[in-house]
């Protein structure tokens, strides 16, 4: 989805072939272009907040905006993970069956990310999930379908400045992202999630928020759904920080 941001984005391959190949095989050969078509999408764009703005689109260290772009591209090395149901153990006697694709950017590196280790335990769900869904048949949908899941997690580096592009490339295979998710988890923390969250709302993807109490998160992703006249797909899993105390 998204509009067309350039025709065609191609690579040529070129051959060498041997001297005694026929002419029509070496004419067919001579120039055989790949072409992949580009989109742009809809982008959350973080950054640091070195100016001390304050306003709706800042808080003390980011700033946000959302433009209209080519999906994004992460820090080489970025790692991903999948998880998926063995759909030919379903039953077989429905009509159909199928994968649904659930999105999620995750802190994967450990050591290094911040948020390891409580991004583990949502990785570990998913894969129960996945394997759970087996022994039960499957999701059934109208008594015809049944689906497995396809859990895929691609590195957020517990970094406010990755996790928006990270979440878009979950999203955006058809103008070279990484999946085309059909729903999206958020990641771990308010802080995160506030960023996660409103790519959510921009590509009209339902997600479900396991990890984020702050109220702030839900108002501004719904403030930021109303501006653009889409509809509110965030949903949260915990009561609210204040409440904790109590």
């Amino acid at each position: 989805g998204g509009r067309r941001r350039c025709a065609l984005s191609c690579r040529q391959v070129r051959y060498n072939p041997a001297p005694m190949a026929l002419p029509i095989l070496t004419a067919a050969a001579a120039a055989i272009t790949e072409c992949v078509e580009k989109y742009d999408v809809p982008l959350v764009v973080v950054t640091e907040n070195t100016r001390g703005r304050s306003d709706d689109q800042c808080d003390p260290t980011y700033c946000w905006t959302n433009v209209s772009t080519a999906v994004p591209s992460l820090p080489a090395g970025t790692p991903h993970l999948t998880f998926e149901t063995d759909i030919d153990q379903l039953c077989k006697n429905e009509t159909t069956r199928g994968v649904i694709t659930i999105g999620a950017p995750a802190s994967l590196q450990p050591g290094i990310d911040q948020f390891y280790t409580n991004s583990l335990k949502m990785q570990r769900s998913c894969d129960l999930f996945s394997r759970m869904l087996v022994r039960r048949g499957g999701i059934k949908v109208n008594a015809t379908h049944v689906y497995g899941v396809h859990c895929v997690f691609l590195g957020d580096s517990s970094s406010q400045l990755q996790v928006a592009n990270a979440t878009s490339r979950l999203v955006h295979s058809e103008a070279g992202g990484m999946s085309s998710a059909d729903f999206l988890l958020g990641p771990y923390g308010s802080g995160l999630t506030t960023y996660a969250s409103k790519q959510a709302v921009l590509d009209s993807k339902l997600m479900i928020a396991p990890a984020s109490s702050d109220h702030a998160v839900y108002s501004s992703a719904a403030a930021l759904a109303q501006e653009n006249g889409l509809g509110l797909r965030v949903f949260g899993m915990l009561p609210g920080s204040e409440n904790w105390a109590r």
